[in-house]
Order: structure tokens, then C-alpha cells, then sequence
């Protein structure tokens, strides 16, 4: 398994920076997924691109849940 150490410190990072950014998060079999509202998702990329040095996107995926 992957050593996600460094990812769960991102999810800190990002709930330190506005605590509504982060809904949830996952970490499981070596990968972190973080669920973020979707007013959210802008702001979030930005922070990480411009003051973490992420330069991608690698996936995001979305819910329809119905009426």
C-alpha cells in the first residue's frame, strides 16, 4: 500500500484554509479521495496550484442524486 501521509496533510491544509472546503475524504488502499461541494471545486485547484505547486488535475468525478 501507498503511504498516504503526505496526501492526509493536504486534507489538513485544506480545511485549515476554509473549513467548508472539505466535506469528507476517504483514505483507502493507498489512495485519498476528498469530497469537496461543488461551489468549492475553483477555489480548492487554485489554492493547491498557486501555493502547493500541483500543476494537475488527474481526476474529479460528480453525482447526480437524483430530485
Amino acid at each position: 500500500m501507498a503511504d498516504t501521509t503526505v496526501l492526509l496533510e493536504y486534507v489538513e491544509k485544506l480545511k485549515a484554509e476554509n473549513v467548508g472546503w472539505v466535506s469528507d475524504f476517504k483514505d483507502a488502499r493507498g489512495e485519498v479521495t476528498v469530497i469537496v461541494p461543488r461551489e468549492f471545486i475553483a477555489d480548492i485547484c487554485y489554492f493547491l496550484k498557486t501555493g502547493h505547486g500541483f500543476d494537475m488535475l488527474a481526476d474529479l468525478c460528480g453525482a447526480d442524486l437524483g430530485p
